[in-house]
């Protein structure tokens, strides 16, 4: 029984490899820590984003641009808004409020491309 399980295993990731290499820009996905991402109806960009200092409470930011696409990260978890040119804008904040803002997107060739908003 745990050996069929495991062929089960193995045969499932290797269909999931085979399909992922096939995958188009239009296809990419966010990953999330919880695999939760959210469409919201709203056409966000970066000029949005131009009223955040550093030191504002990430609570405020939510009050002004509506409830984030989801959270991204590992161990601190982080609000991404998903922008109308398909990029995403992760803000990053710790206890004195936000700190540093990263836009990132997918470019031709596949290979994630990060500009910073607001340097840490």
């Amino acid at each position: 029984m745990k050996y069929s399980i495991c062929i089960l295993i193995i045969i499932a990731s290797f269909c999931n490899i085979i399909c992922g290499c096939n995958k188009k820009e239009e296809d990419v996905v966010v990953r999330t820590h919880d695999g939760l991402h959210k469409e919201i109806d709203r056409e966000l960009t970066v000029k949005d984003f131009e009223f955040i200092e550093k030191g504002d409470d990430i609570l405020y930011v939510i009050y002004v641009l509506g409830e984030p696409n989801g959270l991204e990260g590992s161990g601190i978890l982080r609000p991404y808004y998903c922008l109308k040119d398909r990029s995403i804008i992760t803000i990053l904040e710790d206890a004195n409020g936000v700190y540093a803002m990263e836009q990132s997107w997918v470019d031709k060739e596949g290979k994630r491309q990060l500009k910073w908003l607001m340097s840490p």
